[in-house]
């Protein structure tokens, strides 16, 4: 995810800063939630980033979003809020990215 956040044009689309800024915030709370429950499996790699050849960063972007919005529900019954915040923070990563890829 990090190198689709740092592909996003620097200052060529006012919401690339927006949709960077999402991915960090994501990326912080998937961290939070790796630290509370180590024991849960990482979120699985979504078909499309396994292909040859790589998508536009805001493709990227949606990937990991659905992702990691996808594997907050392991976690809602340990810790529901934190499953939120997380699916929240996903949905707000793909729509930044969408718009920047439009």
């Amino acid at each position: 995810g990090s190198r689709f956040a740092d592909e996003l044009a620097q200052g060529a689309d006012p919401l690339s800063a927006s949709a960077r800024a999402a991915f960090r915030h994501l990326s912080a709370l998937f961290g939070q939630a790796q630290q509370r429950h180590p024991a849960l499996a990482e979120p699985a790699v979504p078909e499309e980033l396994r292909q040859p050849g790589k998508p536009r960063p805001s493709r990227g972007l949606q990937l990991v979003a659905d992702g990691v919005g996808s594997w907050a529900s392991s976690i809602s019954v340990q810790d529901a809020a934190l499953a939120a915040s997380l699916a929240q923070s996903a949905t707000h990563l793909r729509r930044l990215a969408g718009l920047v890829a439009a």
